[in-house]
């Protein structure tokens, strides 16, 4: 099948379409459910490997343990999607500045 950058760019664009829905995705189910299960871990009531997680318990309290995921998601999700903005302007911006060039 020949593909045309037409072609391309728009299957690219569903693709990063896809990543910013997902990214999305995980804050809102991290931001109703994140707590929750934080709190599973830390209380033991998860599957094994899950509840080996956290450790220290006695000496970090629960709220220790919350802030340090809310910062752990805030960061990932901010640094995906900087990549994901910057990869979309090198790879959607140099078509059409050099479209726009006469040869």
């Amino acid at each position: 099948m020949i593909t045309t950058p037409n072609n391309d760019i728009k299957k690219l664009m569903k693709f990063l379409f896809i990543i910013f829905v997902l990214a999305i995705s995980i804050k809102i189910i991290y931001v109703f459910l994140g707590h929750a299960i934080i709190k599973a871990i830390y209380d033991g009531e998860l599957i094994g490997y899950l509840n080996n997680i956290i450790r220290g318990q006695s000496k970090h309290s629960l709220e220790y343990y919350n802030t340090i995921a809310d910062k752990l998601v805030t960061e990932i999700l901010t640094i995906s999607s900087i990549n994901v903005s910057i990869l979309a302007c090198f790879l959607f911006l140099p078509p059409v500045i050099l479209s726009k060039w006469s040869s």
